[in-house]
């Protein structure tokens, strides 16, 4: 019986029609693999390891993004005082990591000026 309702997660543990047990070794791998598989206890701890890991690495990348954005609004409102801070910030707010970091070089060299 599913789980979810066409999510092909199985309560009932037992044989799952036509799947086969999984043998990889990562999140990616399972998740580029287009059968159904079975996972035993130790596979599945470690992919709840390598997920929990993936999630902490967002966490820090996250962070790091806001704080880079911070940064950025704070260069272009030191190089140019006339920005609106509200309108600086929602510009910033829409800007990748690659675009924030390019921003803050820009706009700092101009604050240092």
């Amino acid at each position: 019986m599913p789980a979810q309702k066409n999510a092909g997660v199985v309560k009932k543990s037992g044989a799952v029609p036509g799947a086969r047990p999984w043998n990889g070794d990562s999140l990616e791998k399972l998740f580029s693999s287009k059968e159904s598989v079975v996972l035993d206890r130790a596979r599945l701890d470690m992919l709840e390891k390598e997920y929990a890991a993936l999630g902490e690495l967002a966490a820090a990348g996250r962070e790091y993004t806001e704080n880079l954005r911070r940064e950025t609004v704070k260069m272009m409102l030191l190089a140019q005082p006339e920005l609106d801070p509200d309108v600086t910030a929602h510009v910033a707010a829409g800007m990748d990591t690659a675009q924030l970091k390019e921003f803050a070089r820009a706009f700092g060299k101009l604050a240092a000026k």
